[in-house]
This record gives C-alpha cells, structure tokens and sequence, in this order.
C-alpha cells in the first residue's frame, strides 16, 4: 500500500508537466486550430490537388477534434453536468450554470448562535466547527456491550464465516473498481476510478497487491484513509450550518475495500 501511494505520488509531476505541456489554457488551443485550421483552408481552396496540403489539412482537424474533445470533458467536470453540449459552451445558458456552480460551492454567509451573520471566512470556518462538534456529542462512560445479549439476536451461522473471511481476488477487486462511476469526485490524492481503468494494464497489479495488503493485515495506510470533507447546500436558501450535508470524497483504494465489504455483507443482511 505505502508502495502504490508514493508511485502516484511521484506520478502527480508528471501529469502536472504533461498537463501543462498538452491541456494547459484549452480554449484557447482550440481557436488558434480553429484559425490555423481556417488559414490552411484557405491554401487549400487555391490548389486542391496539392497532396502535402491535404496531408496537412487532416493532421489540422484531427488536432482541432482532439482538441473540442478535451474541452468538452474540462467544461463538463467544471459543472458536473452529464447533459452539457459543446454549443452550450460559450452561450449565457453555459455561464449561468458556471456562475451558479461557482455560488453553490462558495459559502459567503452564515448564521452564528448568537443569531448574527457573518461573512467572515474564519467565523463561517468556526461556526461549523461548533455545530459539528455539538452534533457528535462528548464522551460519556458506558456500560460494556454484553456478549450475551448479542449472540441471543439473529446470528450469521457457522458455514457463512469461509465466505466472509475468504481471501480477495484480483477479479473482485477489478468488478468492484470498474463499478464506481467515471464521473465521481477524487479524494484527497487526485486520482479518479477513471485513472485507475483507463490504466488498469500499468497499475492493475500494485492496486490489486494495497487492497489484498489490508485484507490480511488489517491495517489501512493513514495517507489512504485520507478523506476530504465537501459540504453540500440542501436548499438553493441556506442560512444555518445545519442547511448544509458533509459529504465524504475519499480515495479510490478506500472506495474498493468499501465495496468488497459491503458486496459481502449485503448477501446476508437482505436475508
């Protein structure tokens, strides 16, 4: 597991200067092709049997089309909207829903106990803070769970325990990746379960390998557990810190072992 997470760690340089190199101001690589791609045309209409110019003129719409793809994927993620349309990029509807992603995402005010608002980013920080902290309570002494009264309930018999403790797979660990959406948000590393399938032939094995590493030792990496906390408005009018739902975005190898988990459990408790 220690191992996986400093190979993408190191990878994280790479994809930075290849993102920078390839992808970097992606608006407008695409009107200078679409200039470039106008001026050779122009070339071309003048002698269109001229074999290097229509050589050209495919390398110019394939980087062009290359090009409005990436686009499109880097507006989509933007608004995290699976309907968008590349028309809708530059019309008011398209900016409208960036500037209503943008206020959605920002939170400017907030009601403190005292009933005040405030707009002050460490007061807003604080205020829930102290709702969180009421909300889970403090410590108190409590009684110890008692065996007895638990194995009197309904029990998983004897025969289920080789199937709950069985060893993982590396097909389990592959169908429960490949079944989390390609558009759901990154932890706190980065890396999205679209990464990890697209891919699956280079760091299919170490994946495999920090999952299987958990299952038999029982341990989780503390970089892994990492998780990043979003708060979600409930309502287009949020004034207090309970109008707002927390929202975990953790990492794709908790993500995995969740599913695992979970797949395993779900087959005796919708008995």
């Amino acid at each position: 597991m220690f191992i996986l997470y400093k190979r993408l760690k190191l990878l994280k340089k790479h994809l930075r200067e290849l993102n920078k190199l390839h992808y970097s101001h992606i608006s407008e690589r695409v009107a200078r092709a679409e200039a470039d791609l106008d001026r050779h045309q122009t070339l071309l209409q003048m002698d269109r049997d001229n074999n290097q110019l229509l050589t050209q003129d495919k390398l110019l719409r394939l980087t062009l089309i290359n090009l409005k793809s990436t686009e499109k994927m880097f507006f989509s993620q933007k608004l995290k909207n699976t309907f968008f349309k590349e028309s809708d990029k530059g019309t008011h509807f398209f900016h409208s829903l960036l500037n209503h992603t943008h206020k959605r995402n920002y939170i400017s005010t907030i009601q403190r106990l005292d009933g005040m608002l405030t707009t002050s980013i460490s007061e807003v920080g604080e205020e829930f803070i102290r709702y969180y902290r009421e909300l889970l309570g403090t410590s108190k002494h409590t009684t110890s769970i008692d065996v007895k009264v638990a194995l009197s309930g309904p029990c998983i018999n004897a025969g289920s325990h080789s199937f709950l403790l069985a060893p993982v797979s590396n097909d389990s660990i592959k169908e429960a990746l490949f079944s989390i959406g390609n558009d759901k948000a990154p932890g706190p590393d980065g890396y999205s379960s679209l990464f990890f399938k697209t891919a699956w032939d280079m760091v299919g094995n170490d994946l495999c390998a920090a999952i299987r590493d958990f299952f038999v030792s029982g341990r989780l990496l503390k970089q892994v557990n990492h998780s990043v906390i979003a708060l979600m408005p409930k309502s287009d009018n949020v004034t207090f810190a309970a109008d707002f739902r927390p929202i975990s975005c953790c990492n794709v190898i908790y993500k995995v072992i969740s599913k695992i988990l979970a797949g395993r459990m779900a087959k005796f408790f919708m008995r």
